[in-house]
């Protein structure tokens, strides 16, 4: 089975402003472009979303008494891909 689920943060700027702490280390090196912050953003809600799925799934899925392999990833941009 496969799932997709597709993102596209419309206020990045705006998301870094609210949650200063964890966005920190994406602009303190550099100044970004609109659209690189906008992927930097996407990147780190993407591994966000990786890290509740894998942990929510397998709980449900362990007090259903349920034997299964699970493999959780997402791909962002290409280059770039989260695994738990």
């Amino acid at each position: 089975m496969r799932v997709e689920i597709k993102l596209d943060v419309k206020n990045a700027s705006e998301v870094i402003e609210k949650n200063k702490g964890q966005f920190m280390a994406l602009v303190a090196d550099a100044i970004f472009s609109d659209e690189k912050l906008k992927e930097k953003v996407e990147e780190a809600i993407a591994g966000e979303m990786v890290k509740a799925l894998d942990e929510n799934i397998r709980k449900s899925l362990i007090e259903k008494g349920v034997e299964f392999d699970l493999q959780i990833g997402a791909y962002v941009h290409e280059m770039t891909k989260y695994n738990i």
